[in-house]
């Protein structure tokens, strides 16, 4: 059975817990512990919990000073890619389905260590499928291809996978590859590890989850590795929650359209906008949450624009536009003429940090449609941020605050 070190902060780590139960394992919390634990005895991986960057490149440094041979797996994440140079012997994988990843990897360094992987690529398609054996029955599908794509090596689960015809041997004709591998290389700085989510297969509705890795040979780039995973379920349940989220935003939209974007039904607007803030002025009273509004306004619209529908269009507009900046779960209220107010409920995701960023964006937008409407004067924008309406007894002390009605 291989022997792990888990390094981990987490006192009641459920990675250990669960690798302690199916491989022998030890938990380790520093890197001083690394070391002691690595001068007992030997270890064949030692799985990173953590995903702090400089913490992951310590142990590798650790590990390679007292045994080049040992492999460092990590969680995968996508701040890993740009950030931490090609090392040898470290190994992301995926989070879920750890364990059947933590042995695709170890199965793929030791080959590595033992050779196997550069004798493949000596003998390409000669090579005996008999001698490869933890290819044959590793869990995910694996493709061996040279530095052009070609495919000299399938495991059952990849020819299962793709469809595999032994007369097309380029492995782009069998995955739709987001990217094009030669263009990849040609890159003065290129990441040649890559995952790509939601592959399909060309000649099947299958879908797969496909993870590029290289192989080198005294740091000259021999060819590639691709690990498929089917992931034809997971594109039924994205496709499915897109669909959702479609229709969701179609009927936010028309609400949206109905109670916001008529002038002629302003009244009913402010009407319906009022009592959702007055209920939720009196959700901070009960509940003692704190609740964010947002506030803008043009506050001389009506002096530097005099026609009703110049003016019914810039309020459209402006609406359309605080409504792309503010979606669901945010409600947008045109309050008066030329007054707005967004209530947010729960989390408001940052947006408070942003709200200068915003401002300008809607100003730099109201300039470029006076332009459209050829209207000369220049129409200002204010904003506002009250960050707790537990200050306001209703609605209308909020109102008289900032001069709306």
């Amino acid at each position: 059975m291989n022997t792990g070190l888990v390094f981990t902060t987490n006192k009641q780590s459920p990675l250990y817990a669960d690798l302690k139960d199916k491989l022998t394992m030890t938990k380790v919390s520093t890197l001083a512990k690394v070391r002691k634990e690595l001068f007992k005895q030997e270890f064949d991986f030692i799985v990173v919990e953590t995903k702090k960057i400089s913490v992951i490149l310590d142990v590798v440094l650790v590990a390679y000073d007292l045994d080049k041979e040992i492999a460092v797996i990590a969680f995968d994440a996508p701040e890993f890619h740009k950030k931490i140079p090609q090392v040898e012997n470290l190994y992301f994988i995926p989070p879920r389905r750890y364990l059947e990843n933590i042995q695709e990897a170890l199965s793929f360094h030791m080959s590595k260590c033992r050779h196997e992987l550069q004798f493949i690529y000596d003998k390409k398609h000669f090579a005996s499928v008999d001698r490869f054996t933890f290819f044959e029955n590793a869990p995910l599908g694996m493709v061996l291809t040279g530095t052009e794509g070609n495919i000299f090596y399938l495991n059952q689960k990849a020819r299962y996978l793709i469809g595999y015809n032994e007369e097309q041997r380029i492995l782009r004709r069998y995955v739709d590859i987001p990217h094009d591998v030669h263009k990849q290389l040609s890159a003065a700085s290129c990441d040649l590890e890559e995952t790509y989510e939601l592959v399909k297969v060309v000649d099947s509705e299958t879908y797969i989850t496909l993870r590029q890795q290289p192989v080198f040979d005294n740091k000259e780039l021999i060819g590639f590795v691709f690990f498929l995973e089917d992931a034809s379920e997971k594109h039924e349940q994205t496709t499915q929650i897109q669909k959702e989220k479609e229709k969701f935003e179609r009927l936010t939209g028309r609400l949206n359209e109905v109670l916001l974007h008529e002038l002629d039904t302003n009244a009913y607007n402010v009407s319906y906008f009022q009592r959702k803030l007055d209920l939720e002025i009196r959700h901070t009273h009960k509940e003692q949450v704190a609740a964010v509004l947002f506030y803008f306004a043009l506050p001389k619209l009506d002096t530097s624009v005099s026609a009703p529908l110049q003016k019914k269009d810039i309020v459209s507009e402006a609406t359309g536009f605080l409504i792309e900046q503010f979606p669901d779960p945010y409600i947008v209220g045109h309050v008066d003429n030329g007054h707005w107010l967004v209530i947010t409920q729960g989390d408001f995701l940052n947006i408070k940090d942003e709200i200068h960023v915003i401002e300008e964006q809607f100003a730099s937008f109201i300039d470029e449609l006076t332009r459209k409407l050829k209207i000369e004067k220049k129409i200002t924008v204010v904003s506002q941020v009250i960050t707790d309406l537990r200050k306001y007894s209703s609605s209308v002390e909020l109102f008289h605050e900032l001069g709306i009605g």
